[in-house]
């Protein structure tokens, strides 16, 4: 049933039809003697006066939430409806996104720009008669810009609503599909934010879309009474559906509850299930019980173990369908040993012994073959990257590199797509191109030479380097002599935990000193980073030490001169530190991370350095800088006023670091 011409279109037929009727009765009448031809109103003057004050009117702003994706039968329901236009927001004309980019430009300037094209899309839709609707949902990463929805002076019309199913559901669309942002993965992270997305649209409708799976229409009158549409009443209509079909791949458990691994007893999502008004536990079958539709059985392929009962759950619930693919692709019949079913169970066997969760990876990966070592590793990163762990996942994602041997693309395409859900595109990108750049089948020189230039320039080059920077800067200009570098030492206090993007400090300062003859030693609490560091030098063929110990104590005996000391290790408290790490330091130092011990424990280490360091010797200090007051804070709140107290300057500092030398 079409809804209700707009005045503009109304009018538009009337004067066809009076057109119509002119023409048929078209007759010469003559103007009475010394009449006023121009004081007769023009028709056509008339009609312009009149569309144009309808134009001038403000247009509505009709703004459609939801928390999660909106429901595509939902979308198709509504676009449906004559005059009818919906548009994510913000949607802007690409010359707009353009010129907002124009570095010249300030950030008032931008702003401006975009508003200006927002403008535009409204009037452009408005002249044509159609009722504009902005679709806004939660998962959309926040742009830089967001369109000013009123008017400058106040007076727009804005109508909102928002559109929920149950979060449980929500959530679990939108981490099939691949929407979830990392910090949001796991579902209490996801519900929190929910509600703060929810608090912030004042005076927004809310309303269950399950509660008209039988009434679409009755969805169409309250979006028509909430956004000022104009529908008209409609009491039924047949063959259409509000809630999308089931979603293949959406995994469940043996028992039939939905893959979310994590209990449903969270505070945040408890909170945003009252908010709307659901049970925290019903299940959201992934059907139109209007048309009878069953959740689909899945392929054995896709078979979650069930969980033994205390266990700790691998969160791999969207990353389960692309394992299952790769194993059971054409040409990849013997590749892997593994089943789903096998990876899922090994993991959880390593994520259940929380004392050695990293020295059980380790050593389930090395007891496998090469290409169930690749997946294996890969999944594992999976899991760290659902529980919103970034550090973690690339960390094994980078490891599962040198431990492969030679891959197949399946699993370059496995990691790229891991790489992408944590939001390094470049890091994907090089991945899939590695074997074009070095190896058996790389390019020519030339060929390879030209692909890295064009990836070179695809990325800004703005990342900047940890601490770690400022000791290879001074290494770099400042050269030790010839004769005394084979008698030089560099300590580092605090061995690389996760070889991420502008950290690995431990590896980029033992290739710096192979290559001025340097001795160089790293020490760490953690025996796992200790090995890791072993396998490194190993790999690089270097003759070099890695010790586990506190570092407060390895430089209390040591005994000898020290010529460069990089200091990186106990951390402070900013409070994003995952459960993992804080693990870590109970199992090896029996307390969670402390303020005080990490003060203490770079206080300690500062004392032996201004007994042991060389007279020309250099102290590097991570994660330390001055706070408004100018005072020294984070891991040198302590250390840093007692070296420069105690015949130290200040060579540098930047990156959050700070480069000291004797006075």
């Amino acid at each position: 049933m079409a809804g209700p011409a707009s005045p503009r279109s109304q009018l538009a037929e009337l004067i066809d039809e009076a057109l119509a009727l002119l023409a048929e009765h078209q007759v010469e009448v003559p103007f009475p003697s010394g009449g006023d031809r121009d004081s007769m109103p023009s028709l056509l003057e008339e009609c312009e006066a009149l569309l144009a004050s309808e134009i001038e009117e403000a247009p509505v702003v009709r703004v459609l939430v939801s928390i999660g994706p909106l429901e595509s039968a939902t979308r198709k329901l509504l676009e449906r409806q004559p005059n009818c236009a919906l548009v994510e927001m913000p949607e802007l004309p690409a010359l707009a996104a353009e010129e907002s980019r124009n570095p010249a430009l300030d950030e008032q300037g931008r702003r401006r720009v975009l508003d200006l094209a927002f403008e535009e899309l409204l009037l452009h839709h408005h002249r044509k008669g159609n009722r504009l609707i902005l679709l806004r949902n939660m998962l959309e990463s926040d742009p830089y810009w967001r369109p000013k929805l009123d008017s400058s002076d106040g007076a727009r019309d804005l109508r909102g609503a928002v559109l929920v199913t149950h979060p449980l559901r929500s959530y679990l669309i939108a981490r099939h599909k691949g929407l979830l942002p990392l910090e949001l993965s796991p579902l209490d992270a996801f519900a929190a934010s929910a509600s703060r997305f929810l608090a912030a649209l004042e005076g927004f409708q809310h309303v269950q879309l399950e509660a008209f799976v039988d009434e679409p229409g009755q969805l169409l009158s309250f979006c028509s009474e909430a956004l000022c549409l104009g529908f008209p009443h409609q009491p039924a209509v047949f063959g259409y559906t509000v809630l999308d079909p089931p979603q293949r791949g959406v995994l469940t458990f043996p028992d039939g509850l939905p893959a979310i691994e994590a209990p449903l007893d969270g505070q945040g999502y408890c909170i945003l299930c009252a908010q709307l008004g659901y049970q925290v536990d019903e299940f959201p079958e992934f059907s139109n019980t209007a048309h009878n539709r069953a959740p689909p059985s899945l392929p054995p392929a896709l078979a979650l173990p069930a969980i033994p009962d205390g266990w700790t759950p691998a969160h791999l619930g969207t990353f389960i369908p692309q394992i299952a693919q790769l194993l059971s692709a054409e040409g990849t019949e013997g590749c892997f040993g593994l089943t789903v079913t096998a990876l899922v169970e090994q993991i959880e066997q390593c994520l259940n012994q929380p004392a050695r969760v990293l020295e059980a990876i380790d050593e389930a990966a090395l007891a496998m073959p090469m290409r169930d070592r690749a997946l294996f590793m890969i999944a594992c990163a999976a899991h760290f990257q659902a529980r919103g762990d970034r550090m973690q996942a690339e960390n094994l994602l980078k490891l599962s590199g040198p431990l492969t041997g030679p891959s197949i693309r399946g699993v370059e395409l496995l990691a790229a797509e891991l790489q992408i859900r944590l939001g390094n595109v470049e890091a994907a990108l090089r991945g899939l191109v590695a074997d074009a750049l070095s190896g058996p089948t790389a390019l020519s020189e030339a060929s390879a030479r030209k692909l890295r230039a064009a990836l070179d320039q695809s990325w800004d080059k703005h990342v900047s380097e940890h601490g770690h920077s400022l000791l290879l800067d001074h290494l770099k200009n400042h050269l030790p002599a010839a004769a005394s570098s084979s008698h030089r030492v560099m300590i580092e206090i605090g061995t690389t935990r996760e070889n991420v993007a502008a950290q690995g400090s431990t590896e980029k300062l033992a290739l710096r000193c192979n290559e001025l003859g340097i001795h160089f030693i790293t020490v760490d609490m953690d025996p796992q980073n200790t090995i890791m560091a072993k396998r490194m030098f190993r790999r690089h063929g270097l003759d070099y030490e890695a010790v586990t110990a506190k570092g407060e104590d390895f430089l209390a005996q040591w005994d000898g001169l020290i010529d460069y000391c990089f200091l990186d290790a106990y951390d402070f408290d900013h409070g994003n530190h995952s459960e993992l790490r804080q693990s870590r330091y109970e199992t090896f130092l029996g307390n969670r991370i402390d303020d005080e011990a990490c003060h203490k424990m770079h206080y300690d280490c500062a004392v032996s350095l201004i007994a042991k360091l060389a007279p020309d010797g250099i102290i590097c200090f991570d994660d330390t800088w001055t706070d408004d007051s100018g005072r020294w804070t984070a891991k040198g709140t302590t250390a840093m006023p007692l070296l420069l107290d105690n015949g130290f300057k200040l060579l540098d500092a930047r990156n959050r670091a700070a480069l000291l030398a004797r006075d």
